[in-house]
C-alpha cells in the first residue's frame, strides 16, 4: 500500500512540475499591461564612426505605456500624455500606434514578453559630415 501511495505521489509531483514547465515556456504575444521606460540609450556616429554613447536610467512611473487589447495610453510622471489604438504582430515584432490622424509603425528591436526595445535612427548631413543618432528605449513590464 505504501509503495502504491509513493508511486501516485511521485507521478503527481512529476505531472505538476511538467505543467509548470509548460506554462513557464509559453510564448508571449501580447503587449497588454503596463510597460515602464527603464532606460534610454543613445549612440552618435559621424561618417560611420561611433563618437559618443550615453545612457539614462528611469524610475518606475517616470514614463510608461499602458496597453489594453486594442488601445494604449502614454504617461509621464503619472500624467496622461496621449492615447490611441494600436496593433502588434509578435511574429514580425511590428508595432503600429495610431493617435488621432498620426500613425507610427516601428519594428521592435527586441521583445521577450518581459522587456521590449524600440529603436529609432536619425541621419543628416551637415557640411559633408554624415551624422547618425540611434536611440534605444527599453521598456519593462510591471
Amino acid at each position: 500500500m505504501k509503495k502504491i501511495l509513493l508511486l501516485i505521489l511521485t507521478i503527481g509531483v512529476l505531472a505538476f512540475q511538467g505543467c509548470k514547465k509548460d506554462a513557464d515556456s509559453a510564448i508571449v504575444t501580447s503587449l497588454k499591461g503596463r510597460w515602464d521606460l527603464t532606460e534610454m540609450k543613445l549612440e552618435l556616429f559621424e561618417n560611420g564612426v561611433s563618437k559618443q554613447k550615453a545612457s539614462e536610467n528611469y524610475s518606475k512611473g517616470d514614463a510608461y505605456l499602458l496597453f489594453t487589447e486594442t488601445t494604449f495610453k502614454t504617461f509621464t510622471d503619472s500624467q496622461l500624455e496621449g492615447e490611441g489604438t494600436y496593433t502588434f504582430n509578435s511574429s514580425t515584432k511590428t508595432l503600429t500606434l495610431k493617435e488621432g490622424t498620426d500613425v507610427e509603425t516601428t519594428i521592435l528591436k527586441s521583445f521577450d514578453g518581459k522587456t521590449f526595445v524600440i529603436s529609432e535612427e536619425e541621419t543628416e548631413t551637415i557640411n559633408g559630415v554624415i551624422t547618425k543618432v540611434i536611440y534605444d528605449a527599453v521598456f519593462t513590464k510591471e
